[in-house]
């Protein structure tokens, strides 16, 4: 049984130790469905069957849309550039910066964006 299960085994990135017990059983499930299947319908291949599972739950369940990245309105893109009332105050938690994308603990006040010291200029600059 472990080694059907160590063939293809179900991978989840996290370290936590209840997961890999949850993967381990599911795993062994479909095993042991698997073997199930075997006896009444013949022979198939283990991947085989995990796929024809794994169809059969996006059938019936279907997939969740992928929502694209959300646009910036015209009036924030108005309001950024219009060189007014821009001050960069210090937050308590961290933000991306909306110019390099990296963690600051600072913000403008007027817009609410994350931006670093800097980035301010660049940032509320046309180019």
């Amino acid at each position: 049984m472990d080694q059907n299960i160590s063939k293809y085994r179900t991978a989840i990135r996290e370290k936590k130790c209840y997961s890999s017990l949850f993967t381990y059983l599911l795993d062994a499930s479909v095993n042991n469905a698997l073997q199930l299947y075997k006896l009444k319908n013949g022979n198939i291949e283990h991947l085989c069957f995990r796929r024809s599972i794994a169809m059969a739950y996006l059938k019936k369940y279907g997939c969740k849309p992928s929502r694209g990245k959300a646009r910036q309105s015209a009036i924030q893109a108005v309001s950024r550039f219009d060189r007014t009332d821009h001050i960069v105050i210090p937050q308590a938690k961290q933000k991306r910066c909306a110019h390099c994308h990296e963690k600051t603990t600072t913000r403008c006040e007027k817009c609410d964006v994350g931006v670093h010291v800097k980035c301010f200029k660049v940032y509320y600059t046309r180019t």
